[in-house]
């Protein structure tokens, strides 16, 4: 693990981001939350490793658009796209542009799997 790491945390909803910030430091890792995509541009980014979990679905400028806007800045970092609106159109959309989507399980849990 690198000290000087940081994970920033970009969703609008307050509770999401006190409970990654809480995920985050519990492994040993600093973390900055930001309530807005317009937010995170505002920041002035420092020069560390870094990584962005970002959501999706935010009032302004979406997710996307804030991956669009950093490409135009140059900067760059690997990001972490999550939602709790997720729907096929979108899955479709983001399979076309080239990117991973990973599933969501329906059935039952591993945890479930293994107390069977």
């Amino acid at each position: 693990m690198m000290p000087d790491a940081i994970v920033y945390v970009v969703d609008d909803d307050e509770t999401v981001r006190r409970s990654l910030a809480r995920l985050v430091r519990s492994v040993g890792l600093k973390v900055d939350t930001f309530a807005s995509a317009q937010a995170f541009l505002e920041h002035k980014g420092q020069n560390r490793p870094s990584c962005l979990v970002l959501d999706v679905r935010l009032p302004g400028l979406s997710g996307l658009d804030l991956q669009t806007a950093m490409g135009q800045i140059q900067r760059t970092m690997p990001i972490i796209f999550i939602t709790g609106r997720g729907n096929v159109p979108m899955t479709e959309h983001w399979r076309g542009a080239g990117r991973r989507v990973p599933r969501t399980p329906s059935g039952p849990t591993s945890r479930d799997a293994s107390q069977r």
